[in-house]
């Protein structure tokens, strides 16, 4: 017995709106950005998304805009200078830097540092 629901509605789905319904999916799950997460790895995800639903600047601005909430989105509201994605991008940075990433120099620091304990077993310092 054909599921003819199943077919009609098949059918009735052209391929734009498939794409069109992917490419909304892929905007919602999009994460937000409150200011307590990672900027830098957001704007990559943000950009990444842009590229591959193939948005123009002025569309990766907007995208941003609606995806901050909180802190983040109330820094926005105060930022009148901010009209173009290039600001936007320079000024979200600078309010929200990126976490510093420890340095190979840093790493090293750490190793010359460490002192065995008195009861540690030399493969357990090592």
């Amino acid at each position: 017995m054909k599921n003819h629901y199943l077919e009609s509605s098949c059918r009735s789905t052209s391929p734009l709106q498939v794409i069109q319904s992917a490419r909304n999916e892929k905007v919602k799950l999009f994460s937000n950005f409150s200011g307590a997460e990672n900027s830098l790895n957001w704007l990559k995800n943000l950009q990444q998304i842009g590229k591959s639903l193939k948005l123009n600047e002025q569309q990766i601005y907007e995208l941003a805009r609606i995806k901050l909430s909180g802190p983040a989105q109330e820094w926005f509201y105060h930022q009148d200078e901010i009209d173009n994605w290039s600001s936007c991008k320079e000024a979200f940075l600078y309010a929200f830097p990126p976490p510093i990433q420890p340095t190979n120099i840093d790493y090293l620091a750490q190793l010359l540092a460490r002192k065995q304990a008195e009861t540690e077993p030399v493969g357990k310092f090592l």
